[in-house]
């Protein structure tokens, strides 16, 4: 990956292009010429980052004799960040447990009358199970104070 300054403008060129104003064969330039034009190998360092409660900002170009630095940091997320992407996560692993459990043809069978009412009992029974589950689920994350209480609070098998 290389770097193109232009000013304070930069843009980002997954390899150095085969010609470039009007010089042919500009991939193939050595780096310090290369460089004169403006183009500088992208060096990354990115920290290690735990997903469930950091999120990642940046770059930040730090411009080298030979090369730039594009480099990200870590913050924390909030708690409020969290508890909405917890409660995400249960709605979506519900649904698949639903659809796991219920597919769509036993649920369209149920809004059609084919199916005998011990049957329909059943689909509806498997809903509600994974309804309540995820219901209790959210409740709980939303009754957290911390991030770790939000996270265990979402920890559930459906």
């Amino acid at each position: 990956m290389y770097v193109r300054f232009d000013g304070d403008v930069h843009t980002l060129y997954p390899k150095v292009p085969d010609s470039w104003k009007n010089v042919s064969n500009f991939g193939s330039l050595p780096e310090e010429i290369l460089r004169s034009f403006g183009f500088y190998p992208v060096v990354y360092e990115q920290p290690p980052m735990d997903p469930m409660t950091q999120e990642r900002v940046g770059p930040v170009y730090t411009v080298g004799a030979t090369e730039v630095t594009a480099t990200w940091t870590n913050v924390e997320k909030g708690l409020a960040v969290v508890k909405a992407e917890q409660i995400a996560k249960l709605k979506e692993n519900a649904r698949e447990g639903i659809l796991r459990d219920a597919p769509e043809y036993q649920q369209r069978n149920v809004a059609l009358g084919i199916l005998s009412q011990a049957e329909v009992d059943a689909v509806t029974a498997s809903i509600n199970g994974h309804r309540t589950v995820c219901n209790n689920a959210e409740d709980a994350v939303n009754a957290a104070t911390t991030i770790s209480d939000a996270i265990a609070a979402a920890d559930v098998s459906f």
